[in-house]
């Protein structure tokens, strides 16, 4: 289930999946979109990331600064996440909380 975390003024939408357990870590996966005006060949820009690295692993439209910027902003906001992410394992997920 993704869930919206976050968006801002410029149409960035930051997501996340529910946590996954591998061993004894919790892994979110982490996606951040932002619509591209005008470009029907590619309507998103977007990025993909796990916590708690944060290293992107796929992106497309983001420049290296603006990635640098958002990984800074997910990393500074992980604990809130994590803490979004237990909230949301095992409630039903509602409309508003579906991406």
């Amino acid at each position: 289930m993704r869930y919206v975390f976050s968006e801002d003024r410029f149409g960035i939408v930051v997501t996340f999946n529910d946590i996954i357990t591998k061993g004894n870590k919790e892994i979110i996966p982490i996606y951040v979109e932002q619509a591209r005006i005008g470009d029907a060949r590619q309507p998103f820009n977007y990025a993909e990331a796990t916590l708690p690295e944060c290293a992107f692993t796929r992106s497309y439209g983001f420049s290296p600064s603006e990635l640098d910027d958002l990984q800074s902003y997910i990393l500074n906001n992980a604990d809130l996440i994590y803490d979004y992410a237990r909230e949301q394992a095992g409630t039903p997920a509602t409309p508003s909380t579906k991406f």
